[in-house]
């Protein structure tokens, strides 16, 4: 489990807002608003239900602060917080499906990369490498997409993908395997290690793409 001064800072700032503090509710919601939102458009294509999802989420925070515990990974909470959040509106859908049938409806976790090629490094030999990172990205599975997205984007480790998806860690390390040996397909002649640093370029892009 990796611990990071904003660790710190995310658990100083939960501690604050378990005992009241506005301001530090108000802060962690400022905070982790545009990545929790980033998140959930890629799971539920309705921008909507999710920007509802995530007020729902924090209302329910401040209601139920009481009741709250202490935690050093914040973002794990919000994530898989934020996760059941959608699963419960589908579910409200249609309330004769069984939760993990419900979990399939998110099937089709909306990565976007066509406009990273204009955020990364414009020499010519790289924007050719940058479309074939393209094409390999795109060619995984949703549920391929928000592993690599977890994983290489949001940072989290394979204990943390595995409780925010609902599955086992060992599912979580073998999907994300599965993805780079997709990955590799599509770069025979690049080591894993420069593979692994262009899915990472390509994921800190998504931040300036448009779903």
């Amino acid at each position: 489990m990796r611990v990071s001064i904003h660790d710190a800072y995310d658990e100083q700032l939960w501690r604050a807002f378990l005992k009241g503090d506005q301001k530090a509710y108000a802060e962690i919601y400022r905070i982790y608003f545009s990545i929790l939102y980033e998140y959930g458009v890629r799971l539920c294509k309705n921008a909507d239900l999710v920007k509802d999802c995530i007020q729902d989420l924090f209302v329910k925070l401040w209601i139920n602060r009481e009741n709250l515990h202490a935690t050093n990974t914040v973002s794990l909470y919000l994530y898989a917080a934020l996760r059941g959040t959608i699963l419960n509106k589908l579910d409200q859908k249609d309330r004769r499906v069984k939760r993990e049938v419900c979990a399939f409806k998110i099937n089709s976790f909306d990565v976007n990369y066509t406009t990273i090629e204009d955020s990364l490094i414009s020499l010519d030999q790289q924007a050719e490498r940058n479309r074939q990172v393209l094409k390999a990205l795109n060619s995984l599975t949703s549920r391929q997409k928000e592993c690599v997205f977890l994983r290489f984007y949001a940072g989290l480790e394979y204990t943390e993908i595995a409780d925010i998806m609902e599955i086992s860690v060992k599912a979580s390390y073998k999907i994300v395997g599965r993805a780079l040996e997709v990955m590799r397909k599509h770069f025979r002649e690049i080591a894993a290690y420069s593979l692994l640093s262009l899915i990472y370029l390509s994921t800190i892009a998504l931040s300036l793409s448009v779903i």
